[in-house]
């Protein structure tokens, strides 16, 4: 049986529960400079979503 999905779909797209969480994380570090996020989106993303 084929579904078909709209073309815009975020309920049916995992990266959009990711991208959610990763931001939630991320303003709740709240960085002062880029070198600052750009730590903090590593350290976020290796501690949530790598294995």
């Amino acid at each position: 049986r084929l579904e078909f999905l709209p073309p815009y779909s975020p309920d049916f797209s995992p990266i959009e529960n990711c991208w959610s969480k990763v931001k939630t994380l991320i303003r709740s570090i709240s960085p002062p400079t880029y070198a600052d996020l750009e730590k903090g989106l590593f350290s976020t993303l290796c501690d949530n979503f790598c294995l």
